[in-house]
């Protein structure tokens, strides 16, 4: 043996040696040394040393440390083999008790040494250890495991993959972390990979979930308004640099009457309401379609790929918008038969150079409220019109919060006769006198009141001239018998406290009751019958009259006004204008009349230009009248004068 290269060896080995036994090897080593310089000083004392000496004290300093340092050599090893047998109990104890999977694979990628943990996943996977890599991983990520296995099965490196996906032939998917290792021959040449792999299938569960909350919609699994921005800045982006189709299109559906269907039927039906209409949506569609549901009862449809010729992309997506409804009206009629449920979608295109995403959204509004406005049930693609018109509503509704404070709004009141002649009531006409635009009429700015929430301020302010006016009255012996009708917003009877607001105007001015009646539409009793029945009742045990206005514009059931206190229908005036020439505007007149008397109803048809008009109306049983054929809506000092000419007509 070297033995420098033994020496080399102790010295590296020292700091492994217990303290104590470097002591005692080094005392042993220290007495010899004593040993060797001490007794030739004796000698040179004497003044001679024995050749015999140096000779026997050199030989025994060699052979005392050969045999230490063999000795020390020989411990070094026994305690190196005691470290090495612990390591290798340890790393066995770790491979077999670990809940990591462990593997290992020759240079040809064939699994040499799989721990438990690894062959129960295995085994759940239907693997073994003739599996390839084909079978265990899925087909998406097999590449890139394969390309890495390779390099290191040749080589030297360490790697660390995240998300991969371990399959088998039974079936299912273990998501894993994998930390890859070469195995490398003493020569230094590879022989092998070493596989830890952690399941994070948890994690990966917990993030998809993550992911579900941020893009998708709980409810109907749609993707939300955030993933459906993203997509469609996608679109928007691809166009800009000049990939993928000319047009696309966005499609905004909002259903109608489903506060109808939720508020009746409670919240469960209503979210299973939703579910069938992203279901039916969802069949209408092309793959590559993108259906959204914004929140509530509102979904958006993008069509990414349409053709370049705007002509084309425009038909293109109108035969969608109508497969569309076409599914929602089958699917729904079935489902909901009671009811009365539909769609109205806004469409507007998109191409390169066009408005951003927000742009977009905001103009598909625009015309889907145009639909509605169309009578629902329809689509409508928007046009710059219609940005002309929003405009101009946004100006109307800022001056209408002015027109209250600014005593712009103003009363007009309308006499209704009877057949002989004789006044039985009259009618409160709101109207604003606009600084720029002059007197609107109530079509022009209720339903901007309504939108804007202004229409309780306005509301409770007619109500209050209203319950003032009959209070005047009431000093006046020509008018104190006289009844007044005033209209009632949707809006505002939906109001929890619109009962307690009626009731507290009348008490603050001293009114009797039946003097006052308020007008309700057939949209709203369709909308919420029982909520009707219920504040209508209360109101009607305090002598409160109720008519229906615009009666024949709606579809409501006769059986659901006959669950009503009612006093009157009121007939439209698009009944009565098709008089006397229409012969079936005759027969849906007539149809009217005698559904409002088999009601014990009184029929009043509103909108009487003419004497022919009157006439008819009579003939078919209609006797009591509203109309400029009648009286003019005229001011309330001018009331009085027009009751009093009518009053000396009649002798």
């Amino acid at each position: 043996m070297d033995r420098n290269t033994l020496i080399d060896r102790l010295f590296r080995r020292l700091e492994g040696i217990p303290r104590q036994r470097i002591w005692l090897l080094g005392i042993g080593l220290s007495v010899l040394m004593v040993e060797l310089l001490v007794a030739p000083i004796g000698f040179l004392i004497k003044g001679h040393v024995p050749v015999d000496y140096l000779f026997t004290g050199l030989v025994t300093a060699v052979v005392v440390a050969s045999v230490v340092l063999w000795l020390a050599d020989r411990y070094l090893q026994v305690v190196a083999q005691q470290n090495l047998r612990l390591q290798l109990r340890m790393q066995h104890v770790i491979f077999e008790t670990t809940p990591l999977g462990v593997l290992t694979l020759n240079a040809q990628l064939q699994v040499t040494r799989i721990n438990p943990a690894a062959l129960h996943r295995m085994k759940a996977l239907g693997l073994t250890m003739q599996s390839t890599l084909a079978d265990w991983w899925h087909p998406d990520d097999l590449p890139t495991v394969r390309k890495h296995l390779l390099q290191l099965s040749l080589g030297t490196g360490r790697l660390i993959l995240q998300n991969q996906r371990v399959t088998g032939p039974a079936g299912g998917v273990i998501w894993v972390d994998l930390a890859l290792s070469s195995l490398v021959q003493s020569s230094g040449s590879g022989e092998g990979v070493l596989l830890i792999l952690t399941d994070v299938s948890q994690r990966h569960e917990a993030e998809q979930a993550i992911q579900k909350l941020a893009y998708f919609d709980a409810l109907t699994g749609l993707p939300n308004r955030r993933l459906m921005q993203d997509r469609l800045q996608q679109a928007l982006a691809s166009r800009q640099q000049g990939e993928g189709h000319a047009h696309g299109a966005v499609i905004f559906i909002d259903l109608d009457n489903f506060k109808t269907i939720n508020d009746q039927l409670g919240h469960q039906v209503g979210d299973r309401f939703l579910k069938t209409v992203a279901e039916a949506l969802g069949r209408s569609l092309r793959q590559g379609d993108t259906l959204a549901r914004l929140g509530g009862d509102e979904f958006v449809v993008i069509l990414p790929e349409l053709d370049t010729s705007a002509a084309v992309a425009a038909l293109d997506t109108a035969r969608v918008a109508k497969k569309i409804l076409a599914q929602l009206e089958q699917v729904l009629g079935q489902a909901y038969p009671g009811f009365s449920t539909s769609a109205s979608l806004g469409v507007v295109l998109f191409r390169p150079g066009g408005p951003d995403s927000d742009e977009l959204l905001r103009r598909a509004d625009i015309a889907m409220y145009q639909a509605k406005a169309a009578g629902r049930n329809t689509f409508r693609f928007f046009e710059e019109a219609m940005q002309n018109e929003v405009n101009q509503r946004a100006a109307l509704e800022t001056e209408l919060r002015h027109a209250l404070s600014g005593q712009q709004l103003f009363c007009l009141y309308q006499l209704q006769t009877r057949e002989v002649g004789g006044v039985c009531g009259a009618e409160l006409l709101l109207r604003w006198r606009h600084p720029q635009a002059g007197v609107l009429l109530p079509e022009q700015f209720i339903g901007l009141a309504e939108q804007s929430q202004q229409i309780q301020s306005i509301g409770l302010w007619v109500l209050d001239q209203a319950c003032a006016q009959l209070a005047l009255w009431q000093t006046q012996p020509l008018l104190q018998d006289l009844r007044l009708s005033i209209n009632v917003s949707p809006v505002q009877f939906a109001q929890a406290e619109f009962v307690s607001q009626v009731l507290q105007a009348l008490a603050r001015h001293r009114v009797p009751p039946n003097r006052l009646c308020l007008e309700v539409t057939e949209s709203l009793i369709q909308q919420d019958l029982e909520s009707c029945v219920r504040k209508m009742t209360e109101l009607r045990g305090h002598q409160i009259r109720f008519a229906v206005d615009q009666f024949g514009a709606g579809h409501s059931s006769a059986a659901d006004l006959s669950r009503l206190p009612l006093d009157q229908l009121k007939i439209t005036r698009r009944i009565v204008q098709r008089l006397p020439d229409d012969r079936q505007g005759i027969v849906v007149a007539k149809t009217l009349i005698d559904t409002a008397h088999n009601l014990g109803l009184e029929a009043l048809a509103v909108g009487v230009e003419t004497d022919l008009q009157r006439e008819q109306l009579m003939a078919l049983g209609c006797s009591s009248f509203q109309g400029h054929a009648l009286g003019q809506p005229v001011p309330v000092d001018e009331l009085a004068q027009q009751l009093m000419v009518r009053q000396l007509a009649l002798g």
